[in-house]
């Protein structure tokens, strides 16, 4: 191959690879997009940072409405059946069906409202959200039990250090990270 074609090959390369990139960047930007109104609607609704809610989706999903997890969780927020009967409950409504539960808005709706719900329980500690994200990932037994082995247990510095799942803490660690990047953005 003389010079001239592997110049035009490297040039045809880097071409197709710029391309593909930018069309990986226009996709992404499109996916992460998709539900911001109806975040900032939910966040505003159950008074919850729209950041937290985002960040949470994120590290859920994201951001495929249609993901399924291996625990039977379900779309944006990864929702289980057991807060979409502790929703409803409190709602006064009927539980929707699971089909429903791909639908974004039913979705945001009730993982919003169980988020908002963990806050709102850890609301005296110093920072809640460690707390309410632990609760989410696995369950309020487990923060509970968690929290007992604190020798401050309104100090979720040392709550973080006691999750005793590893996954729940790296979970944790994840979302705050995003949402962190989420705030420093300045927008959703």
């Amino acid at each position: 191959m003389d010079q001239k074609k592997v110049v035009r090959l490297v040039l045809a390369l880097i071409g197709i690879f710029g391309i593909l990139y930018f069309a990986y960047q226009s996709w992404w930007y499109f996916r992460e997009h998709s539900y911001d109104k109806e975040i900032s609607s939910v966040a505003t609704q159950y008074s919850v940072s729209p950041y937290l809610v985002k960040a949470v989706v994120w590290r859920e999903s994201k951001f495929n409405r249609f993901c399924l997890g291996p625990t039977q969780d379900v779309g944006l927020m990864q929702i289980t059946q057991g807060a979409v009967t502790e929703w409803a409950t409190a709602q006064k409504l009927p539980a929707p069906g699971k089909t429903e539960w791909f639908n974004a808005s039913t979705n945001l709706e009730i993982g919003s409202w169980y988020l908002a719900r963990a806050l709102q329980r850890w609301k005296d500690c110093d920072d809640p959200v460690p707390f309410a994200l632990a609760e989410y990932n696995a369950g309020r037994s487990n923060v509970v039990k968690w929290r007992a082995k604190c020798k401050s247990p309104n100090s979720a510095r040392e709550f973080a250090g006691n999750i005793g799942i590893a996954s729940t803490r790296r979970y944790v660690q994840d979302v705050m990270v995003i949402q962190k990047k989420l705030e420093r953005r300045g927008h959703l």
